[in-house]
């Protein structure tokens, strides 16, 4: 089977699939960590201490505000980076047996069906993972329900994941 559609992609899909990418990626507990770290070192300082505890605290409230900070800027650079190289923001893709075709004005490339590791469905996109924090943004409003379908059967096929933890596990969904 062959299926071909257009994808269009826009500033607004950009940041939104960043945003949840990097939501996913660190994980909810590591922004409640974080919170709660911010909390106690807010309250030390409130209260008076000036120990070494304080210190460690604040060190890594630093650190893992810089990490949120990093990996956004990261993400967001590359995301953006290969959109404002294209002269026109639509991209073709061709879902067959062998893999998932994408064609832009940048260039053509193949993933294999078998060389995927993760499918995450977020709000309007799917991430195709090929490797931990590499991934291909296909937007969902150009999936008809048989592309779903023909995506789901042949990454189930290959074994590959669809992760839980707020991400839906269907692309069907």
């Amino acid at each position: 089977m062959k299926f071909e559609t257009k994808a269009m992609y826009s500033e607004n899909l950009i940041r939104s699939v960043t945003r949840q990418f990097l939501r996913r990626f660190l994980g909810l507990d590591y922004f409640v960590a974080l919170a709660l770290l911010a909390m106690v070192f807010i309250y030390l300082i409130s209260v008076g201490d000036r120990s070494w505890f304080l210190g460690v605290i604040g060190v890594l409230v630093v650190l893992g505000f810089g990490v949120s900070v990093a990996a956004w800027v990261t993400y967001h650079r590359r995301a953006f980076a290969t959109f404002r190289r294209m002269s026109k923001p639509e991209v073709n893709f061709v879902f067959d047996d062998e893999g998932i075709v994408s064609a832009s004005d940048l260039g053509e490339g193949r993933i294999k069906w078998n060389a995927l590791r993760e499918i995450w469905c977020l709000n309007d996109a799917l991430l195709i993972f090929v490797d931990r924090g590499v991934y291909s943004t296909i937007p969902a409003d150009c999936l008809t329900g048989e592309i779903r379908e023909f995506i789901q059967a042949k990454a189930k096929e290959h074994g590959v994941k669809f992760p839980g933890k707020g991400v839906s596990r269907s692309l069907l969904d």
